[in-house]
């Protein structure tokens, strides 16, 4: 299976970036900077099985996800919602600098 991972780029594998608590959730290493994980530990009761499934779960497919494409469930008008699937382009750059003061056309009287 092609890891979600791998078009960013980024690690072949989700535990193969070594700054995440992943290696420890899939692959059972040891990381004295993890506190015990109630949902984790209920996953199974062997930690050969939570592993396996914690890396199905990663690696699977989200049943949720395309509901989530869909975006159906944004709340708003007809229009809004249009909007909100449509791609963003970059932000109009704004002014540089601080506003120009109050009556500046009358040489600083008011």
């Amino acid at each position: 299976m092609r890891s979600p991972w791998l078009p960013a780029r980024m690690v072949e594998q989700p535990w193969d970036y070594h700054w995440s608590s992943c290696r420890h959730y899939a692959l059972g290493e040891v990381d004295p900077l993890l506190a015990a994980n109630p949902w984790y530990e209920g996953l199974s009761t062997g930690p050969e099985r939570r592993q396996e499934l914690w890396r199905e779960f990663l690696l699977g497919d989200d049943a949720k996800e395309a509901v989530i494409r869909r975006s159906d469930w944004v709340v708003g008008g007809k229009d809004f919602r249009r909007r909100q699937q449509q791609p963003r382009g970059r932000a109009v750059p704004r002014h540089q600098g601080r506003p120009s003061k109050p009556g500046a056309a009358t040489d600083g009287f008011l």
